[in-house]
């Protein structure tokens, strides 16, 4: 598979390494969800985030495994790197729960912590997770690739005018081995997986609660972990 993501975790919730990933497009580092463990990831990256042009963060939803050291980050670029991220998320609450964490959109003197522009062209899709969380993917383009990433997400309807067929497409996909109640079930959505694979599109799962079994089920498809 084409490395259109590289991902930083790929770990359910209780996981140690929260579910993120980055790419790098036009000299601009984008990363895709900031959870807890994903901060002293980014710290060893330093040189190479120095050397980009800009920063993008992409934010799915509010949970600690998606958005726990977003705060973290936004200061260290700040303070450290001496540029500021851009912050792209459809999350109504972003800011007030940034600033609640230490990291208002302006501090005290006036000065910008992070931008909110959306300079690439990203389409938000709202999904159902947890009851009472703002929560989405999104379909991109990446180096002419067409992207549909659910984030956490119990259901593929939303999602289904973006999907599309052949070998430029790549659907990244939350799933569960074990329980459906906030996530996607696997067995219960293998077969329809299955027929996005079949088409020369690649399915790629994430977010993952039991790898072991996860493995056992794609086994002898072409769905890709």
């Amino acid at each position: 598979m084409q490395n259109v993501l590289t991902f930083l975790g790929k770990d359910a919730g209780f996981g140690e390494n929260n579910n993120s990933a980055y790419f790098i497009e036009n000299n601009r580092f984008v990363l895709i969800d900031c959870g807890i463990t994903v901060f002293p990831k980014l710290q060893k990256m330093k040189d190479l985030l120095e050397s980009v042009d800009g920063i993008d963060v992409i934010i799915t939803h509010l949970h600690d495994d998606h958005a726990g050291s977003l705060a973290q980050f936004i200061l260290w670029c700040h303070f450290v790197l001496k540029k500021n991220i851009n912050l792209m998320s459809a999350c109504k609450d972003i800011e007030a729960c940034l600033a609640m964490r230490g990291a208002p959109r302006k501090d005290a003197s006036g000065t910008e912590l992070y931008t909110r522009n959306f300079n690439r062209k990203i389409q938000f899709i709202q999904t159902t997770h947890a009851a009472g969380m703002d929560c989405y993917g999104f379909y991109t383009v990446i180096v002419n690739a067409n992207i549909v990433y659910t984030g956490d997400t119990r259901t593929l309807a939303p999602f289904a005018y973006y999907i599309d067929k052949g070998e430029n497409f790549y659907l990244f996909v939350d799933v569960s081995a074990n329980s459906g109640e906030v996530h996607l079930k696997l067995d219960e959505h293998l077969e329809y997986l299955q027929k996005i694979a079949n088409t020369g599109a690649h399915v790629v799962l994430m977010h993952l609660d039991d790898k072991e079994k996860i493995q056992k089920l794609i086994q002898g498809t072409s769905i890709e972990m």
